[in-house]
């Protein structure tokens, strides 16, 4: 039979004591009742018990109802108790407790299950011999227990509570796996392990295993139960480094704060140390940053291409970052970074070095409106080891294009100043030009369509540029008597007038440089659709023209300082004739580019006697033929030498199937033809399988090559890995010898961060 029995209490007495849990029920068990086949399923009404004084004047805690359903119930009014057998299940909101025979007190909330007990909550599911759980303050104790607190599982012989609400079990195991325990790809037995709800748990005297072998032992095991805490052991082989293990832990200060503790071994470099601190909003994240120091005592710091004693021994480098939306329009950068030497990043932290050869040091601030952006950039060289271009600081207005109001005409512009000093490298000494820059540029726009289709937007503008140092670049002629030894004799002489001119290059005085800028922008588009409302396709055709004309400006760019791009401007007339296809389709009722081909050339309209108009023909391309594939296309045709001066292709597949693959290839014609390939086979399976490299055709030899074997199981995986980079000689003579690498890594699926883990191959 079913019995039903919702109880509703108007007040709770107060909670239980924390207590281990007794091997059996104390007080009077009524003996199991088996029920008749015959017998049919009953549902008992709610009843209202009579409760304890203290119960009556308790306040309420919850106003949820605990519901018991079974194949038999007993209810005694006098001591508030229920004692249900056969198929129980007593709840309570999300908590459900299963056995095959439960008593529970309505007053106190507290059951106790016998036989194939089973509790489930959000999140975990408990399970042993027997148990008690009290649903007001949802503690469970048993014995013989089994706890499933996602990712973890954990099995004890007893679980018992302490006077801190912590749990405590004893000879307990702790896993991820998802097989047996006895067959756990790796396990954790602890003679005692206590768990902090939410926080972290502890092992004692902790035996980790792989399979059925003991491989470590931990006096004292600490587990995070949520991201705030992790460690990672980084092992491997390295020919420059030797033999490695670089580990780190890293733990939560305070909300939004967060700090990571780096101790580094290599054989042949010695032993590092390294603390990082990031900080950042907790929540929307609206501002986040960091900063690092690492110290490596080096016992090999000079390499081949180094002078002996060049480097000093110990080798630093300290780092801070800071990212900050302070309002919705309004963005703060900040980037520092202060090195040893010029060579520590490619020694030890060659992924950063690979981006940037030169560390960044710069402060930069944005506002935007709606109609202009503001900026501000103060950048600055901090290490001598590298050449860099100073501005303090660089203040920016840019105004976007807008309709002058009351006109048909449109307006765009910039103003940009800024304080400018070359700094050489300590090892290249020689002159640091430095000059002030003040730069702006106005345009005017009329735009037209004309026949209802074709669009006119001629243009015209102004560019000024102050500086207040320019280059004083003069010849200097000098006129000079030699004396000469007649030829055939021993004391007769021939004294001969000579004229000598020498360039002679000084700072010279302020100038204003000017230049005036006319053009129009001519452009048509036509479409044709095919497919049908089932598969809409379209094609759009743009052809386009582009005139411009920049007659010789005031101050040609030999009498400037050369900072950046904004000084080699010089005169222009030319003409881009292009024409841009784009092929259209629906993805999931969204519209999608499956190709987007720009084709065009420059003609140079003020070329010299014999030149070509037209020399060269560009292309730039987008393919995405399918979600899983894209191709990119860029290169430059020389129409003379009839060949591609350069040439680039990437390509990528990454789709449901079992690989993935990128492949690129950069040519530039009689320089370098790269190819760089990447191959990932069985991502996600039980075999994986990776290879990398990169191969020059010019010299006929790989750059690079690597790859790994990886396996994953349920709960782990494992990966062996190698990077070789043949030697070769540099362009001034130096022979650089093999470089190779090699690492063994392993982490829990759980925890990707967690685990004997090595660098990312590059």
């Amino acid at each position: 039979m079913t019995v039903l029995i919702a109880w509703l209490a108007a007040g709770l007495v107060g909670p239980v004591v924390a207590q281990t849990v007794p091997s059996s029920f104390q007080g009077d068990v009524p003996a199991p009742v088996v029920p008749q086949p015959s017998a049919s399923r009953e549902a008992v009404a709610p009843v209202m018990p009579s409760l304890p004084a203290a119960a009556q004047t308790a306040p309420a805690v919850s106003n949820e109802q605990v519901q018991t359903e079974a194949d038999h119930v007993q209810y005694d009014r006098v001591s508030g108790w229920i004692t249900a057998h056969g198929h129980v299940k007593v709840r309570k909101g999300p908590d459900v407790l299963e056995a095959d025979l439960i008593r529970i007190n309505m007053a106190t909330e507290e059951a106790q299950a016998i036989g194939n007990v089973v509790l489930r909550r959000p999140g975990q599911v408990w399970q042993g011999k027997e148990g008690s759980y009290n649903f007001r303050t949802r503690l469970f104790l048993g014995e013989g227990v089994a706890v499933t607190a996602d990712p973890f599982r954990c099995e004890a012989r007893q679980i018992e509570r302490t006077e801190q609400m912590h749990y405590q079990l004893r000879d307990a195991w702790v896993t991820t796996c998802t097989n047996p325990m006895h067959r756990a790809h790796w396990r954790v037995h602890a003679r005692s392990v206590t768990v902090v709800p939410d926080d972290h748990l502890t092992g004692r005297g902790a035996v980790w295993y792989f399979g059925p072998v003991p491989c470590f032992y931990f006096p004292r095991w600490y587990r995070s139960l949520s991201d705030d805490y992790g460690y990672r052991f980084r092992p491997g082989h390295d020919s420059r480094w030797g033999a490695y293990l670089l580990s780190s832990v890293w733990y939560r200060m305070a909300p939004g704060f967060k700090g990571e503790t780096h101790l580094d071994w290599r054989t042949r470099r010695g032993v590092a140390v390294g603390q990082d601190f990031n900080w950042w909003e907790p929540g929307e994240r609206s501002w986040s940053g960091g900063v690092s120091g690492y110290y490596a005592q080096d016992q090999e710091p000079e390499d081949e291409t180094d002078e002996p004693g060049s480097i000093d021994p110990g080798r630093y480098r300290i780092r801070l970052k800071q990212d900050m939306q302070i309002t919705d329009v309004d963005r703060l950068y900040l980037r520092g970074e202060y090195v040893s030497d010029r060579d520590v990043r490619q020694d030890f932290f060659e992924s950063d070095f690979r981006q940037s050869a030169v560390p960044e040091n710069y402060f930069v601030y944005s506002h935007r409106g709606t109609h202009y952006s503001l900026g501000m950039l103060a950048q600055v060289r901090v290490n001598d080891y590298f050449e860099t271009v100073d501005r303090l600081p660089q203040f920016t207005a840019t105004f976007l294009r807008q309709v002058i109001p009351g006109t048909p005409f449109y307006y765009d512009g910039f103003a940009d100043a800024v304080f400018l000093q070359r700094r050489r490298a300590s090892t290249d000494p020689g002159d640091e030009p430095s000059t002030f820059r003040f730069d702006t540029q106005h345009r005017v726009y009329y735009p037209n369509t004309y026949f209802r289709f074709l669009s006119l937007v001629p243009r015209a503008g102004v560019r000024e540029t102050y500086y207040s140092a320019s280059r004083d670049v003069r010849t200097e002629v000098t006129t000079v008597w030699v004396t000469n030894l007649l030829a055939g004799t021993t004391n007769q002489f021939t004294r001969i007038q000579e004229t000598r001119t020498q360039t002679v290059e000084g700072e010279g005085g302020a100038v204003l440089r000017s230049m005036m800028e006319f053009g129009a922008d001519v452009s048509f588009k036509a479409y044709a659709t095919w497919g049908g409302a089932e598969r809409p396709r379209r094609h759009v055709v743009e052809p386009y023209l582009n005139y411009t004309l920049i007659p010789e400006p005031s101050v040609t760019p030999d009498e400037l300082y050369a900072f950046d791009g904004v000084d080699s401007l010089d005169e222009q007339h030319n003409v881009r004739l292009g024409v841009r296809n784009k092929y259209q389709a629906k993805r999931e009722g969204l519209p999608v580019d499956l190709a987007d081909v720009n084709l065009y050339t420059v003609g140079n309209l003020n070329r010299e006697e014999g030149q070509d108009l037209f020399t060269h023909v560009t292309l730039d391309a987008d393919l995405r033929p399918t979600p899983s594939v894209t191709i990119y296309l860029d290169g430059s045709y020389n129409l003379q030498e009839a060949a591609w001066d350069s040439f680039n292709t990437r390509l990528g597949y990454k789709g449901d199937s079992w690989w993935s693959a990128g492949l690129e290839h950069r040519l530039l014609r009689e320089d370098s033809s790269l190819l760089t390939m990447d191959l990932l086979l069985f991502e996600g399976r039980e075999w994986a399988y990776n290879l990398f490299g990169r191969y020059e055709f010019e010299t006929a030899r790989f750059e690079e090559q690597g790859g790994y074997i990886q396996r994953n199981y349920d709960c782990l995986s494992v990966r062996s890995g190698f990077r070789f980079l043949p030697g070769y000689v540099q362009s001034d003579g130096i022979e650089r010898d093999d470089e190779y690498r090699v690492q063994l890594e392993f982490w829990l699926s759980a925890f990707p961060e967690v685990g004997l883990r090595g660098r990312a191959m590059q």
